[in-house]
């Protein structure tokens, strides 16, 4: 028996699990991968708490140590710092969670009183950050 798994948006593991579920009789839905839970919501306000109380050593301490080792903490407090500085008062923040295999993605609205702010966190599956972007809203639409 033979099985090839291809697939251009990182689901091959899961659809390879599910393939070998299925040849050995067990039903396959297991293997279907799901929708993040509220703990990365939770994880991504917990981020832009930090951010917004000026604590961006601490956001780059909850980094992986590739996280940490490609972006060095002065870094995230002067992107924050540039972006965010003549903003005003942060008001309502939204955050909405996307996962596929390997990561989450959290995309993060902040209203401030002159602007919004659009921060994309990444988290790896142990729940420490990857990445972690200040863009300008809404975010482009070739990163969804």
């Amino acid at each position: 028996v033979a099985m090839l798994v291809s697939s251009g948006v990182g689901y091959s593991t899961a659809l390879g699990r599910a393939g070998l579920l299925a040849l050995a009789g067990d039903d396959p839905r297991p293997a279907r991968p799901q929708p993040p839970g509220p703990e990365w919501e939770d994880r991504a306000r917990e981020v832009v708490r930090l951010l917004l109380d000026g604590r961006t050593a601490d956001v780059h301490a909850l980094g992986s140590a590739t996280f940490q080792s490609h972006v060095p903490a002065e870094r995230v407090e002067r992107a924050w710092r540039t972006r965010t500085q003549h903003l005003g008062p942060a008001g309502q923040v939204t955050v909405r969670c996307q996962g596929s295999p390997g990561h989450v993605v959290a995309d993060v609205t902040i209203a401030f009183a002159r602007d919004a702010v659009a921060v994309r966190i990444g988290f790896e599956p142990s729940g420490q950050l990857g990445g972690l972007r200040v863009v300008p809203p809404p975010f482009p639409a070739a990163e969804r």
